[in-house]
């Protein structure tokens, strides 16, 4: 007789528990006891009385305990099959609900996975580099006339160094200074405008992670002129040929230098603050006559320092005052004060100016990780109110099973174990559609996809836990609930639901469609909030204009007083108007102090905007001028004559734009007559306040932007460009032609915004979804509850309207309730989120009205249906067995 496969399973695990395995001979003794059992079975032995006579010889244990293990065992692998069996079978079952708990989870799931790790990669910020947690920033703040901070991510140049003497506790520093616009780096016939250029000191690569591929930390930026290039650049420039050795020339907005390339590191990763593709040796740099003369005037450098592992960071900052005192200038000293930022909280915490690149912003990254927190717990309340619901349906199950003998904890058990089924098959569904939608959604978003992969250690540890924690605690009440039935009332259909249990899937859902609301309403706010910003006037006109980055080299029979690329590029039919300028709205300005009223020291402390335009400026933005005339082509000198801007002249204490015209400024030294008053305008998003501006006539060698302003006429613009492009190689044949149309570079300020608005309205509308789901179940549940009161009511007269309508009530109640709770938590987050912004959207009523109106529609519509489902039902049918 030939042994099943469970019972030949049953003896090898059996064996193995015994510790009879006999090491090489497992294999054979296994063989061996079968072939025995399966003799004895053969003359009508049953299988443990035959299992127990075939291990006798191996065993020294008594029979009675053989026979009690072997059984128990036997027992134990019965149930748990059992236990997975009635899972399989009550799953398939009822299959719609498998469908909605399965989607609900899954959905819940894949949401919070997508969130976390976007989460995961944004505190993943320079984390990479080997002494991160030792590594700070020395910032640097002034106080303004005003009494407001000043605080910038730069200082001087040599403050890192004198740290470095004065403390201790520093073991190293490193210094650099980026360039805030593109060089022009060429090798040989090859030329192009290079982004990312960084000077630093040379233990740069000893200093910060950067892998390098050729070359040696120690040794690559010792010398003077000497660059790293990364491994882009240097395919760019040299192929797939060995840069190192060859020489390169570099032409920046101050400088002009050969640099022997030293060494090639990888690409920075995304995930850090600082990205060069150039890396030149500071000693380049910080040897020349102006950088020696500025050193204490010119505060536009990042300082790093690394701190022993033992240091207190407090007590270094609590003693940079010293270094103010010591090596400021007076006038500075008592407004000014150093700070200590961790490197590690540059990316999301810092929100300071003169930021190399546009950081991310801690307190939405953590807004989001809430609201992945928020959509998975509703998930889950979700799962609770659909296993509660169909507790009426397996009533019956219950009471039949506790009639045979079966105990509390062994219906426990099996709950469980079908929770932590579906919950698994949950997981495995929200890994798949995290990777079928992941690519779709951060295209929507505006997302690296690349960034963003299932790796580290702890973002996986943090999966399981809360998969684990999800699973057992959205599984215990369903379990304890549906293993309390009492056998007779099971059977009779006779349950007693207790208020606590009514009042807790009400609470469910009352929480879900509280965080519903005040997410949609968020999501609503948001969308007003860059609505506003994108249509409010700006006070200038960004449309049209073509926006050619200046040359970097001139030759010098340019430096004439006409510019011959506006003359060339005017001949164009399409082509309205050029101006050239030292700024464009939406770039950084340069920013200046110690500029007073002449014979008085008001507006010393304030810091204005300053950046140079032809007389063309004006016009070509639509600039309204309030009193005074605009610069004149050929008369006005250099800085000689200004224009101000309403909030300059507030600044500088004139009363109207008449009382600035002709007036006198000083600016250490040197004097400006204000020849003009502009209207303010936004030369920044309207995220920033207006600042004091200060225009003045620009020469020949600020030349940083042409604005070419293009008729609208469609189908051209290619062939404008082109001729544009054209005309600038005759020009300047030495520069590359690199340009962008300015609204969309302005728009571009917002694009942080945007990618949070799509994020959160798209997970607001899963989470309204999974909502309504759970209502799902709290209707099944409720209408199955009142199926007699429903039967009789329809004999008594009642129509099907009216009974859905009675049944919705008491939904509507419960919504409009969450709504209630749900509005004033929604609107002191939307008044905490924008005040953030210098320029703010009023909070219309219908912000919070409509959110409140469509959740409620969508809710109701979608319980409608479980209702009605009832309503329709014949009472003959629900009456005749009671």
């Amino acid at each position: 007789m030939k042994l099943k496969g469970s019972q030949v399973e049953f003896i090898e695990e059996d064996l193995l528990r015994r510790g009879i395995s006999f090491e090489n001979l497992r294999e054979d003794l296994v063989d061996h006891i079968c072939s025995e059992v399966e003799n004895r079975m053969e003359s009508g032995t049953p299988f443990m009385d035959a299992y127990r006579e075939a291990i006798r010889p191996f065993s020294a244990r008594g029979m009675s305990q053989l026979n009690q293990e072997a059984t128990t065992n036997l027992n134990t692998l019965t149930m748990l099959r059992s236990y997975f069996s009635l899972t399989m079978r009550n799953i398939l079952k009822h299959k719609v609900f498998l469908v909605v708990n399965i989607a609900g989870l899954a959905i819940g799931m894949a949401a919070c996975f997508i969130i976390l790790q976007y989460v995961n990669y944004e505190w993943s910020f320079d984390k990479f580099h080997a002494n991160s947690d030792s590594i700070y920033r020395i910032t640097q703040k002034t106080e303004r006339e005003d009494g407001s901070p000043f605080h910038t991510a730069t200082a001087y140049l040599p403050i890192a160094s004198v740290v470095k003497e004065e403390f201790p506790e520093v073991v190293d520093f490193n210094r650099l200074y980026f360039l805030d616009r593109h060089a022009v780096v060429s090798y040989e016939d090859r030329k192009f405008e290079q982004e990312a250029v960084l000077y630093a000191d040379a233990n740069f690569f000893e200093f910060f992670s950067y892998e390098l591929t050729t070359g040696t930390a120690s040794d690559v930026l010792q010398e003077v002129n000497s660059v790293a290039l990364s491994e882009t650049a240097a395919l760019k420039y040299f192929d797939r040929s060995d840069p190192v050795g060859k020489i390169v020339k570099l032409t920046e907005e101050f400088n002009e230098l050969t640099l022997l390339v030293t060494g090639v590191f990888k690409d920075p990763p995304p995930n850090s603050h600082l990205k060069p593709h150039m890396v030149v040796s500071m000693s380049s740099y910080e040897n020349l006559p102006d950088t020696k003369e500025n050193y204490w005037n010119w505060p536009f450098y990042m300082n790093y320092v690394q701190l022993r592992a033992d240091a207190d960071p407090k007590s270094l900052e609590a003693g940079l005052p010293d270094i103010v005192a010591k090596y400021f200038s007076e006038d500075e000293r008592e407004k000014s004060a150093l700070f200590l930022q961790p490197l590690e909280d540059i990316h999301l915490q810092s929100k300071l100016n003169y930021e190399i690149e546009t950081n991310g912003d801690g307190t939405l990254v953590f807004l989001l990780l809430g609201v992945a927190l928020l959509t998975l717990v509703i998930a889950y309340a979700n799962y609770i109110n659909l296993s509660t619901a169909r507790s009426l349906e397996r009533a019956k199950e219950v009471g039949i099973r506790k009639a045979l003998g079966s105990r509390k904890s062994g219906l426990v058990k099996q709950f469980l174990i079908e929770a932590m089924l579906i919950n698994s098959i949950a997981f495995i569904g929200a890994a798949a559609l995290v990777q079928l939608s992941r690519y779709t959604f951060y295209e929507y978003a505006g997302l690296q996809a690349e960034l963003f992969v299932f790796t580290g250690i702890w973002f996986w540890c943090g999966l399981l836990l809360l998969f684990l924690i999800g699973s057992v605690l959205s599984s215990l009440y369903p379990a304890f609930v549906l293993s309390s039935f009492q056998p007779i009332a099971a059977l009779r259909g006779k349950l007693n639901y207790s208020l606590g249990g009514q009042q807790l899937r009400r609470t469910l859902v009352l929480f879900q469609f509280v965080a519903s609301i005040s997410l949609m309403i968020a999501a609503f706010a948001v969308y007003d909030q860059l609505q506003y910003m994108r249509e409010k006037p700006l006070g200038m006109q960004i449309d049209n204009l073509l926006v050619v980055k200046g040359p970097r080299v001139m030759a010098n029979e340019m430096e004439t007083s006409e510019d011959p690329f506006i003359t060339i590029v005017s001949r164009n039919r399409a082509v309205q108007n050029v101006s050239v300028s030292g700024s464009v709205p939406g770039i950084w300005t340069a920013s200046a102090q110690n500029i007073v009223r002449q014979g008085s020291q008001v507006g010393k402390d304030v810091f204005f905007s300053i950046f140079g335009a032809d007389h063309r400026f004006l016009e070509t933005y639509e600039l309204e001028l309030l009193a005074g005339r605009n610069f004149k082509e050929g008369i006005d000198g250099s800085r000689e004559a200004v224009i101000l801007n309403e909030s300059a002249l507030l600044a500088l204490g004139f009363d109207t734009p008449e009382d600035a015209i002709n007036a006198n400024i000083e600016a250490r030294g040197l004097e400006m007559k204000i020849v003009g008053v502009i209207r303010d305008y936004h030369h920044f998003s309207l995220k920033e306040k207006i600042n004091p501006m200060i225009l003045f006539p620009i020469g020949n060698g600020s030349k940083e932007y042409y604005t070419v302003k293009v008729e609208s006429i469609d189908g051209q613009f290619k062939s404008t460009i082109s001729e544009i492009e054209s005309n600038w190689k005759t020009i300047y044949p030495d520069n590359p032609f690199e340009y962008f149309f300015l609204n969309s570079a302005f728009d571009a300020q917002y694009a942080a915004d945007l990618q949070f608005e799509k994020v959160f309205t798209a997970f607001s509308l899963l989470a309204v979804f999974i909502a309504c789901l759970g209502l799902y179940g709290l209707a099944s549940f409720v209408t199955m509850k009142r199926t007699k009161e429903i039967g009789i009511r329809k004999v008594l007269g009642s129509s099907v309207t009216g009974i859905v309508i009675l049944l919705l009530m008491d939904f509507a109640k419960l919504i409009l309730v969450a709504g209630l709770i749900a509005v004033p938590i929604a609107y002191l987050g939307v008044m905490d989120w924008q005040s953030t912004f210098a320029f703010k959207a009023d909070l219309s009523p219908w912000l919070f009205v409509i959110p409140l109106v469509a959740v409620l529609s969508i809710a109701l519509l979608t319980i409608s249906i479980q209702t009605l489902r009832a309503a329709i039902v014949n009472p003959v049918d629900i009456l005749k067995y009671d």
